[in-house]
């Protein structure tokens, strides 16, 4: 007799269990969930994610993914240097070290195609086709390439 009884209060534990797990409330909120909330038992999701407009953009941290469908130029809105308040200034890289130079100053306005992107100094670098070269070709070699601190780009428009 005492084998039945363990064996009948056993099933009776596991089912009286089993109906009060379902009707007590495990998710966020007692009680029942709310229209259109779905199961009272899980979270609520994440809203979908939007993209950020080129307008709103850093290209010093960000890519933008079709910068070609956008006039981007010289800014020193974020960061300037210099005295010339006007001015940003163009780097070139040391092929060996990795370092970048200092080599002049492009007027802040022209327009700059985001073509070829180099990171230095947790920065994207993007290449620029400098006027300023042209006077000082004997210093910067045959094919010299320029660069451009992300810092100092801007959106300007669409194409």
């Amino acid at each position: 007799m005492s084998k039945k009884l363990l064996f009948l209060g056993f099933w009776f534990l596991v089912f009286t269990g089993a109906a009060i797990a379902q009707t007590s409330s495990q998710g966020p909120g007692k009680g029942p969930p709310s229209p259109g909330m779905g199961s009272k038992y899980t979270y609520p999701q994440a809203g979908k994610v939007v993209a950020v407009g080129p307008e709103r953009m850093n290209a010093a941290a960000q890519i933008p993914e079709y910068p070609e469908r956008f006039v981007w130029k010289l800014s020193n809105k974020i960061f300037a240097t210099g005295a010339n308040q006007n001015e940003v200034p163009v780097y070139s890289f040391n092929d060996l070290s990795g370092g970048r130079t200092m080599v002049g100053q492009a007027k802040v306005g022209e327009e700059i195609t985001l073509d070829e992107v180099r990171v230095a100094g947790r920065r994207n670098h993007y290449k620029f086709k400098w006027n300023g070269a042209v006077k000082d070709s004997a210093k910067f070699g045959l094919h010299p390439e320029f660069w451009i601190d992300g810092i100092n780009i801007e959106y300007a428009g669409k194409r």
